[in-house]
């Protein structure tokens, strides 16, 4: 009997979680969001970039840069308003998702929740606001909203890549 009931407690937890393909349904989902939001950062479409987003006060961007330091930016007012402000003053798309390569992914789905690491390879095309050429190390961690995976924490270290002095 302990077989049988841990058997349908094993069940109904797989059930539950959807099973092996609602888990790559949902890696395939979580990459698209990425995809979609580095799309619409370089193509400066706000709105769209804007919907990739969990809107809280808990949401988060972190980074480094050699040019710009370090940035940390909480909540989605700030992370939002700063965004619509740099896209408005800089409005002239950016071809870099077009020449972008990732690799080393990974992706962990846990319910509702997801983390996402990967090295991102970026070209330089002229754009100092926008550009991010060379190495960066990435990390995204998302929320399910709605049935929609959204981002509530975006994270990168661009490698120095610039030329000794």
């Amino acid at each position: 009997m302990k077989f049988a009931t841990a058997s349908i407690i094993f069940l109904g937890i797989a059930v539950g979680a959807g099973g092996p393909a609602a888990v790559q349904d949902d890696k395939a989902a979580i990459l698209d969001v990425i995809e979609r939001q580095a799309a619409t950062f370089w193509s400066k479409d706000f709105a769209a970039w804007s919907d990739t987003w969990v809107h809280a006060d808990y949401v988060r961007r972190v980074g480094w840069s050699p040019n710009g330091g370090v940035i940390s930016i909480e909540g989605w007012d700030a992370i939002g308003g700063a965004m619509k402000k740099t896209m408005a003053e800089n409005p002239t798309p950016n071809p870099t998702p077009a020449k972008l390569v990732r690799d080393h992914v990974n992706v962990r789905v846990y319910k509702d929740v997801a983390w996402v690491t990967f090295d991102q390879h970026g070209v330089d095309t002229g754009d100092t606001r926008f550009d991010m050429p060379g190495l960066s190390h990435e990390t995204r961690i998302l929320e399910r909203h709605g049935g929609k995976w959204k981002l509530a924490y975006v994270g990168y270290v661009l490698a120095d890549n610039r030329p000794p002095r």
